[in-house]
């Protein structure tokens, strides 16, 4: 996520596309994924499933859904992947159309709906008949509203949350559900939190205590220099977020 490549007109573009998300406990998935947004570093989620290494059961258990204006086009439909105008769910929950609008409240079109097994993707909720749509800011849910898991749609508005520090804002419903974030800038200042950082350094030194073992003698050089750039720039963005 610290690195860019030249992309397809020679110019650098980030390394990493997406995250992919839905197909392992939400609670390590999506933790991993914060701590990478709240050092401002923009990765989107995509859904997956790996079939049939981590699940038996079934192809499409993790979901991504792209938002595209006209017909279905793959190079559209990546393109708006990458933008993030996309949300990640098991199917059960959709989450559309998430905005910040121009008085700074957020609005988003929620449908829920009861799998048909209770075991449905790892969905705890599935014996509810109300849902818990959180609203996220850098990681920490800070408002809820309860919609009935009828499937009907529903547009939702969530108050303009006063934001006193720069910030990036979701909506999930957990474990089923999550959109991608919009980012939200005050007084010119990127997203940078601190103990955010301080974990992503903290897990890059333990990646590569476990791993450096295992690269051939022809990369290990390349990958020294790569962890050594990943670390730098940590150690950079938890500067700034420090003073």
């Amino acid at each position: 996520v610290t690195h860019q490549v030249p992309g397809v007109d020679g110019k650098p573009v980030p390394a990493l596309d997406f995250i992919a998300t839905m197909n392992t406990p939400r609670e390590q998935e999506w933790n991993i994924w914060y701590h990478v947004l709240n050092c401002g570093i923009p990765v989107v989620a995509s859904g997956e499933t790996d079939f049939p290494c981590m699940t038996g059961e079934r192809v499409g258990i993790g979901r991504v859904y792209v938002k595209l204006p006209d017909q279905l086009d793959y190079n559209d439909w990546a393109e708006a992947l990458r933008r993030g105008e996309s949300y990640v769910s098991n199917g059960a929950s959709h989450l559309m159309n998430f905005e910040r609008l121009a008085d700074g409240s957020l609005s988003v079109d929620a449908a829920v709906r009861i799998p048909e097994s209770a075991g449905d993707a790892g969905n705890p909720q599935a014996a509810v008949r109300e849902v818990e749509v959180e609203l996220i800011a850098n990681g920490r849910p800070i408002a809820l509203q309860k919609v009935p898991a009828d499937g009907k749609l529903q547009t939702l508005t969530f108050s303009d949350p006063k934001l006193t520090q720069s910030s990036w804002l979701a909506v999930r419903t957990f474990p089923s559900a999550h959109t991608n974030p919009v980012w939200v800038e005050i007084d010119n200042k990127p997203v940078r939190v601190e103990e955010s950082i301080a974990w992503c350094l903290a897990s890059l030194e333990q990646c590569w205590k476990e791993k450096q073992r295992t690269y051939a003698p022809a990369e290990r050089q390349q990958a020294e220099a790569d962890y050594e750039h990943a670390r730098q720039t940590y150690r950079r963005l938890l500067d700034e977020a420090t003073h």
